[in-house]
């Protein structure tokens, strides 16, 4: 009788024992977010990747070589959320998409510029040159009006411009457009390529050698970069940890240190 006893107090004891190491265990787990970037901005997540650690979050980053996939992934609940466009580029997206993805926090402003292998200034330009865009709507109307701005060309009203808008082309130049990750590496085909920040920095481009770019203090807020998740989500108290765990003053100067000051960061 008493060696029953023994053995149920040895058995309770055990299964205590096992619950305890279970619990103290799942207590030691992270919380896991899964964060969509464009793989040239990989960098600019390490600090704020280090800093959730510290708060039990892991901040997985999954890296996407183009801007045409992060929001498809977000939007299937591959990742849970995503930095890496403007705001004009997620309001396009969901609306080509009946998307209901939203932004929830600024990231920083990256100017677009113009550069070339072949020419040292736009008056360089001649007859039937050749000019590189991206592809995107959204990226493709903002280097259209880049160029104009540049006096390259002259569009017409249209709030987001195709190549079919422009209404003076005085050299008849050539386009051609191609994914926006992609524009840079195609510079040795064009005369020029309009490119935006982030590819430019991952290929070593000198901003001081650019032969126009947007003033960073001009942008339209439209092309601020955001983090965004899927809308049922806006209010998820760890997704806004995200947020404030990037949104310091100190991952505000590394980012400008590594862009060499050509990023304004806002929030």
């Amino acid at each position: 009788m008493k060696l029953v006893k023994t053995m149920k107090r040895a058995s309770v004891l055990i299964s205590f024992l096992v619950l305890f190491i279970l619990l103290t265990a799942c207590g030691k787990q992270p919380t896991v977010i899964k964060m969509g970037v464009v793989d040239t901005d990989i960098k600019i997540w390490q600090p704020t990747v280090k800093r959730l650690k510290k708060e039990g979050i892991e901040l997985v980053i999954t890296p996407f070589n183009s801007y045409g996939q992060p929001n498809g992934s977000l939007f299937h609940n591959e990742i849970d959320m995503n930095a890496f466009q403007t705001k004009a580029f997620l309001k396009d997206w969901n609306h080509e998409n009946q998307g209901k993805l939203v932004a929830i926090g600024d990231t920083y402003v990256a100017p677009m510029r113009i550069y070339s292998s072949h020419i040292k200034s736009l008056k360089q330009l001649k007859r039937g040159d050749s000019i590189a865009l991206p592809n995107d709507d959204t990226n493709k109307a903002r280097a259209l009006k880049l160029l104009q701005a540049a006096g390259v060309i002259k569009l017409n009203h249209a709030k987001t411009p195709k190549v079919s808008d422009i209404v003076k082309n005085r050299h008849k130049f050539r386009y051609f457009t191609v994914d926006a990750s992609v524009v840079v590496r195609d510079m040795s085909d064009s005369t020029i390529a309009v490119v935006n920040d982030n590819f430019a920095m991952a290929e070593h481009l000198n901003p001081a050698k650019a032969l126009y770019s947007e003033s960073t203090n001009q942008i339209p807020n439209q092309y601020t970069n955001v983090i965004v998740v899927n809308k049922q989500h806006r209010h998820n108290q760890l997704y806004r940890k995200v947020v404030k765990a990037f949104q310091t003053h100190k991952n505000q100067k590394y980012i400008e240190t590594i862009s060499n000051h050509s990023d304004q960061v806002k929030w």
